[in-house]
């Protein structure tokens, strides 16, 4: 599908793999700027979707292998076709690590068929966020919404 993605990285291995990913995944997305983002080095995100939607890569993921970087490139154009980013700073700032938007990106990805890139990628994160998650529940009892339940069961079953 032709996507509407204007694409500013100068490494061609980088803009390669953006385009791998744009004709692997099935549906529209919004119209997309992606560019290349230096992050503070405290910062330990690969990368983001800002409050325009458009999506910004660390170069330093090249130093992963390609299915990591795909499934980082994934995961980051789900947030813009879910439009996270319009959310805008002060969303992200209060809701600093969103469980939901990061759980809703990892399965969209999951959907356009990067199972096996986001389980590389965020397979710890995964992991770490069920473990506390399980451990917390020992402690305080509580349940989910059938739907958030269902859709969280899925997103454990990545790392199963």
């Amino acid at each position: 599908m032709k996507q509407e993605v204007k694409i500013s990285i100068r490494d061609n291995n980088l803009k390669r793999l953006v385009k791998k990913v744009l004709k692997r995944i099935p549906e529209k997305l919004p119209p997309i700027y992606v560019f290349i983002s230096k992050y503070d080095a405290k910062d330990k995100t690969d990368g983001e979707v800002d409050e325009n939607n458009d999506v910004l890569l660390d170069p330093k993921i090249l130093i992963n292998g390609e299915d990591y970087v795909i499934g980082v490139i994934a995961h980051e154009f789900a947030h813009a076709y879910l439009q996270h980013g319009l959310l805008g700073r002060s969303f992200e700032d209060k809701n600093r690590g969103n469980v939901f938007a990061e759980m809703d990106a990892d399965l969209l990805a999951c959907k356009w068929g990067f199972e096996k890139e986001i389980r590389i990628v965020r397979g710890d994160f995964i992991r770490e966020f069920k473990k506390s998650y399980e451990e917390h529940e020992k402690i305080f009892p509580f349940s989910l919404k059938p739907k958030f339940k269902k859709k969280q069961d899925k997103w454990f079953k990545l790392v199963e």
